[in-house]
């Protein structure tokens, strides 16, 4: 009798396990409680492996996604899975990396995450007509989930090729960097970049309430353009190392 119950009990837990692996994904899409905003559109696969053809947030299409459920993740009391995202993206925006859920909250690694610099520039509202040539590279190495934004993360920033253009002429830069951290929803930029035309320095913070501050200098180069050249005498006199500062500060 004891041997009956046991194959009963094998054959149950291995017909549960079947089928949590085989659920549709598109069968939990529909009953899950997603947010309103949240629209996810062509689901297939498993809620394990699968994928959507489009990802909507406030009817912003986002593009693709593909998951891959790691299961060894489990062993650490972890959810992680591999996503790749971004084809048909509005903001033309690609990505691939871990993300997951463990004790501590929402996590991802190793994610980047790439864009064209013009997208960049005209999701920032900026108050000067400008425009930006190249793509910009955001690779986040460890992040930690925290309301709102991350109780802590780590990564870099690269442009490249980079390239600024106003109606009073184009700068070609070098390849920007920059050092991007956050700790308790203060997130915080530190970068430089070093071209013939143009050197320059520049850091940044933001916080939680959107408020952000921003401080650095640029020093022309020796092919510095002659149309923005004659525009340096409508700012401060650059310090003694030739180098004109800013300063900024207000509300994203």
């Amino acid at each position: 009798m004891k041997g009956v119950i046991g194959y009963v009990s094998v054959f149950v837990v291995v017909v549960l396990i079947s089928a949590l692996v085989h659920i549709p994904a598109s069968l939990v899409v529909k009953y899950a409680p997603l947010p309103r905003a949240l629209q996810l559109q062509g689901v297939s696969g498993t809620l394990w492996q699968g994928s959507a053809e489009q990802v909507s947030w406030q009817r912003n299409k986002l593009g693709a996604v593909q998951w891959n459920w790691q299961w060894s993740a489990l062993l650490g009391a972890k959810a992680q899975a591999t996503v790749r995202f971004g084809r048909g993206s509005d903001l033309e925006m690609r990505g691939k990396g871990v993300i997951g859920y463990g004790l501590s909250g929402a996590f991802a690694r190793d994610l980047v995450v790439s864009m064209p610099a013009q997208q960049v520039v005209q999701a920032l509202q900026l108050p000067v007509p400008v425009t930006a040539q190249g793509q910009v590279e955001l690779t986040v190495r460890d992040f930690q989930y925290g309301q709102p934004w991350c109780s802590a993360a780590s990564g870099n920033l690269v442009w490249t090729p980079s390239q600024i253009g106003s109606p009073l002429g184009e700068l070609q830069l070098d390849r920007v960097m920059a050092d991007v951290q956050c700790q308790d929803n203060v997130v915080t930029v530190n970068g430089n970049q070093n071209s013939a035309q143009v050197s320059a320095e520049f850091s940044a913070e933001l916080n939680a309430a959107r408020r952000y501050q921003a401080k650095g200098w640029f020093k022309p180069g020796a092919e510095f353009p002659p149309r923005l050249s004659e525009q340096l005498n409508l700012l401060p006199r650059p310090d003694g190392q030739g180098r004109y500062q800013f300063t900024r500060q207000g509300r994203l």
